[in-house]
């Protein structure tokens, strides 16, 4: 379902911005993260559900031991958020 919709032109290499009424809502800021996916012709832009910290650090409360590189953990990451199998 869309809520609202913007009509914006992409830049010479190849950059779009994100208008403001957008940002806002989501909650991101300048350097912030955000995660894209592309999905039935679409792009997709998200705000990230955790950072990789965050995620190690909640492991690391449960006491579990877990040998992942960061690569990995980030690839679960993002597994987790797409619901990729």
């Amino acid at each position: 379902m869309v809520s609202l919709v913007h009509m914006t032109k992409m830049g010479p290499k190849g950059q779009v911005v994100i208008p403001k009424i957008f940002r806002e809502s989501m909650g991101i800021a300048p350097g912030a993260d955000v995660v894209m996916g592309f999905e039935e012709n679409k792009v997709i832009v998200q705000k990230p559900a955790a950072k990789i910290e965050e995620v190690a650090e909640r492991i690391a409360k449960k006491g579990k031991s877990v040998r992942m590189s960061p690569s990995e953990m980030r690839y679960m990451e993002i597994k987790e958020k797409w619901k990729l199998t």
